[in-house]
């Protein structure tokens, strides 16, 4: 199952040209192997929701730990699967919480929110992409 060649897959450009889904990145992090990509980016899909909520429901208890732990596991995922803007903008959580910051983590999260929903409507067209394209096999 090949992944596209597509080199960046993006919504209108933002200020800072950062991208919404770098699939290039996320086949180099995985050996170019593309099978491999298909099945991480499927799960990434499959558990998304979840990770958001539990972002979510820590920044609600005010705990800044628990927000620094769902913001860092948030932004392992996110970076891994190439969700360049939705990464970042969970390191910046991250940073804060860690320093007991949490007046700005509402906002935060409804950024992140909004970032990993342009992911996700990348990620879900790469794999009707690829799937359009093994049936065609």
């Amino acid at each position: 199952m090949p992944l596209s060649n597509t080199s960046h897959v993006t919504s209108s450009p933002p200020p800072d040209d950062a991208e919404v889904f770098d699939l290039p990145g996320t086949l180099d992090r995985c050996d170019n192997d593309r099978e491999f990509v298909q099945l991480i980016l499927e799960e990434f899909l499959r558990r998304i929701p979840v990770s958001l909520g539990v972002l979510e429901a820590s920044i609600q208890s005010g705990d800044s730990s628990a927000v620094h732990s769902a913001a860092h596991s948030l932004r392992g995922t996110l970076q891994m699967v190439g969700g360049v803007r939705a990464g970042a903008l969970c390191m910046e959580l991250e940073t804060l919480s860690k320093g007991g910051e949490l007046d700005t983590a509402p906002h935060l999260s409804t950024r992140i929110q909004a970032e990993t929903a342009l992911l996700k409507e990348a990620i879900e067209r790469e794999v009707a992409h690829e799937a359009d394209g093994a049936q065609t096999k």
